[in-house]
């Protein structure tokens, strides 16, 4: 029977107990793999982009910190006054801890399979081995991806080396003019000078970036840009203008380096586009379809029988793209097109572009203005509907200032309010065509609620906003939005007979017309070679001569561009506007007189404006300014 029972024995399956000394040795083994799991996890963190950021943004009343994801809303980064320090957007210690606890735990720990554990229970070996394995599979991607990110970061150190001498807000310092005066008087003009260092602390001796200087009191809603003068020393000259009485605060901003500036140029000429696009051929019995690359630029292939001028297709305006690879498919059936996220810009020096740009120098500088409650600066007594418009192209900066919510015209007057009955007395018997993008449809909007109209297409919001929109009223008033031709990046696939060029709706307005016309190209335009862009306002010029030679009595207005502050957009905004604003000026050279240039620049400015779509109130002192400058200070 023993005999028996030994034979019995030798048959049960070996079970793994857990002895006092089995356990000694299974603790170290644990401490072990965590710490080398945390010395991975902690590596790749740093050498990875951030997960999460802090913000500090300023509006309203008050200031606010949140923390979120990123590629957000980015207000310009303010320094935290009360430790001196940036807020740079890399993970706290509570994101790097939380991260790092989340991703160490030890799937193998027996108190975490059971609660009741006791160390005398059997547990299979072979589980435990495949819990140790799969730990070191983790470890060896790690291993791996902690490689891969390496290699791409050498494969880019030249930009990263080559931006180790550029300008670094954090360290730049400013020096007030007249340091010892601590008094001002109201239209006095308040000096500064930036001297900019590189992340050593060394002086930058060689101009080229773009600083914004602006004022501001956010108790009375009140704001106004600056002008600032590169000196080519690495130095800046500052001067704002000191409309109102009261403690306003004045902000210095580094917007963009010279060295992102080029970086982003570069990539726009060489490739034609910042933001990648593609077009849709579909064949006639619609059997065959393919997507293919596209742009202004010929850039897709140096074999001229591998691409597709598509520059007849798109009325006149150079486009190309890659070939269809399909035999049934012919360059002439492009029907689609759409625009990307993409960016022609690497990946890793689109997110040093991301943290560099936008942030302030130094810390806010509150100034008192004397002067009794109320009181502003005067502004000139000319009418501004009766003021020359050549000086819409010329005024220098700023050509107004926001005070209590009230955007104010220094080079003119006019007292016409923002009521329902101006609006119609000003545009009775006018038609209203807007020309754009989506900062055109926020007019179209605004000016149906404010006239009072109804939409005789599906109205702006619910249609799909790049289609054709018509409204009216009973008082004879009525506005039409079309959008401008590509580039026109909806990251969606948009029939291309839709975007139709500005200069092709021009030419189809009659004769004896006296529509008010409103031109805005910013959004999309600023992501294409300047070449290109000066194509379009060139065409578009030659089709306002012609309208204006057979209708005198319609009102050209251009809709300049707006300032912003967008996180992800990497486009130099502030470098790209002045060279907008010099190509307009010079193709409209013989026009200026008859053409009305709208400068939206310091609305924005001031405001400290992050999208590309401005809030609401910024909308309607657009528009008030627009209509300041067409209409009569008051209507009976």
């Amino acid at each position: 029977m023993v005999k028996i029972m030994d034979a019995h024995q030798k048959k049960r399956k070996k079970v793994f107990v857990f002895t006092t000394y089995r356990l000694i040795l299974m603790s170290i083994g644990i401490i072990f793999i965590t710490w080398n799991i945390t010395l991975y996890w902690t590596n790749i963190t740093v050498s990875q982009k951030p997960l999460s950021k802090t913000y500090v943004k300023h509006g309203g009343s008050k200031d606010f910190i949140t923390t979120g994801y990123l590629y957000r809303r980015n207000p310009i980064r303010i320094k935290n006054t009360s430790s001196g320090k940036e807020h740079h957007g890399m993970p706290t210690k509570d994101v790097a801890s939380s991260k790092l606890q989340r991703h160490t735990s030890f799937k193998g720990n027996p108190k975490q399979w059971d609660p009741g554990f006791n160390s005398e229970d059997a547990v299979s070996e072979n589980d435990l081995m495949k819990e140790l394995e799969k730990i070191l599979q983790k470890q060896d991607i790690f291993r791996k991806n902690q490689e891969k990110a390496q290699v791409k970061s050498d494969s880019y150190k030249p930009e990263i080396e080559r931006n180790d001498v550029s300008s670094r807000a954090g360290r730049s310092v400013i020096q007030i003019e007249k340091s010892s005066r601590k008094y001002f008087l109201i239209g006095d003009k308040f000096q500064l000078t930036v001297y900019m260092k590189d992340k050593f602390g060394k002086n930058v001796t060689q101009g080229g970036d773009f600083v914004r200087i602006w004022l501001k009191e956010t108790s009375i809603n009140s704001h106004v840009n600056g002008v600032v003068t590169d000196n080519g020393d690495g130095t800046y000259s500052g001067e704002v203008l000191l409309p109102w009485a009261g403690h306003p605060t004045v902000r210095v901003a580094l917007s963009h380096t010279k060295e992102d500036v080029n970086t982003v140029t570069k990539a726009i000429n060489k490739y034609g586009l910042l933001n990648k696009m593609y077009a849709r051929f579909i064949n006639k019995d619609k059997s065959v379809s393919e997507n293919v690359p596209c742009g202004p630029l010929p850039v897709f292939s140096l074999d001229q029988e591998e691409m597709c001028n598509l520059t007849k297709l798109n009325y006149g305006y150079s486009w190309y793209s890659a070939k269809p690879s399909s035999a049934k498919l012919s360059c002439d059936d492009w029907v689609y097109i759409r625009g990307t996220n993409n960016l022609t810009v690497p990946d890793l020096v689109a997110d040093r572009i991301r943290y560099t740009q936008h942030r302030q120098i130094g810390e806010d500088i509150t100034i008192t203005v004397i002067g009794k409650p109320a009181n502003v600066i005067k502004t000139k007594p000319t009418l501004c509907s009766k003021r020359p418009r050549e000086m819409s192209w010329r005024e220098p900066s700023p050509s107004g200032f926001n005070y209590r919510g009230n955007w104010i015209i220094t080079s003119c007057h006019s007292n016409l309010t923002q009521t329902v009955r101006n609006y119609h007395k000003c545009l009775m018997g006018r038609h209203v065509l807007i020309l754009g993008d989506s900062n055109t449809r926020s007019f179209v909007q605004f000016l149906v609620y404010m006239l009072e109209m109804s939409y005789r297409t599906k109205p702006m919001p619910m249609s799909s906003w790049h289609d054709f929109t018509y409204a009216e009223n009973q008082y004879n008033n009525s506005l039409s939005w079309y959008p401008h031709g590509s580039p026109f990046f909806a990251n969606f696939f948009i029939p291309k007979y839709k975007l139709q060029p500005i200069s092709k709706h021009l030419d189809e307005i009659g004769s004896a017309n006296n529509s008010v016309v409103i031109i805005h190209m910013w959004g999309h335009f600023m992501r294409i070679p300047y070449k290109v862009f000066r194509l379009h306002v060139r065409k578009i010029r030659a089709s306002v001569e012609n309208l204006l030679r057979r209708s005198p009595d319609v009102d050209i207005i251009i809709k300049g561009p707006h300032a912003m502050t967008y996180f992800d957009w990497i486009t130099p905004v502030d470098a790209i506007w002045r060279k907008h604003k010099q190509i307009w000026f010079e193709e409209f050279q013989g026009l200026h007189n008859r053409v009305l240039f709208l400068n939206f620049w310091d609305i924005t400015v001031g405001v400290e404006n992050v999208d590309i779509h401005p809030e609401s109130k910024v909308v309607w002192s657009q528009i008030h300014m627009l209509m300041q400058l067409l209409c009569l200070n008051a209507y009976r």
